[in-house]
């Protein structure tokens, strides 16, 4: 019995040590290398800011920009006086952007008037928009107020569609 044992046992790590080399010789391994690049660029970007109309004797001043911001000074003379200021945006970009959001923010209660025409709301690669902010002293009012400075706040957000 005991013999019979250890030819049994001998037997099946015999079947054993055939099995490994048999099961590898079905396997095979593969591996994988590569690379993924982005190759789209995001650029939209304030590129001009310009003074387009102003009444007689008002001070459109010297309006500046950066890529993200625009600044001016609009000195108005009297009631119904107005400057438009003409802002550029362009899209240097490779990829498509859309308007996400635009805030416009005064004081309401002000005699100075803040307007903007609308700003396109698809803007593709490579292409320009325009929009105008047109300043103005309230042609309604008759008497000096206490505060002859108001602040406008815009913040214009593109994104990708």
């Amino acid at each position: 019995m005991k013999k019979r044992k250890t030819i049994m046992i001998c037997f099946l790590i015999f079947i054993l040590s055939m099995m490994v080399p048999s099961y590898s010789a079905y396997m095979a391994k593969f591996e994988f290398d590569g690379t993924a690049t982005i190759t789209s660029k995001w650029d939209v970007e304030i590129v001009d800011v310009e003074v387009v109309s102003f009444s007689d004797g008002c001070d459109a001043g010297t309006p500046t920009y950066t890529n993200n911001s625009v600044s001016f000074d609009a000195k108005l003379n009297k009631p119904g006086d107005s400057i438009t200021y003409k802002v550029s945006i362009e899209n240097k970009g490779t990829l498509d952007a859309v308007l996400k959001n635009f805030i416009f923010k005064t004081n309401n209660d002000s005699i100075i008037k803040f307007e903007t025409t609308m700003i396109d709301e698809k803007l593709k690669a490579g292409n320009l928009t325009t929009f105008n902010i047109i300043v103005t002293y309230d042609n309604k009012i008759t008497e000096m107020p206490e505060s002859t400075t108001d602040h406008i706040v815009g913040i214009i957000e593109y994104g990708q569609e």
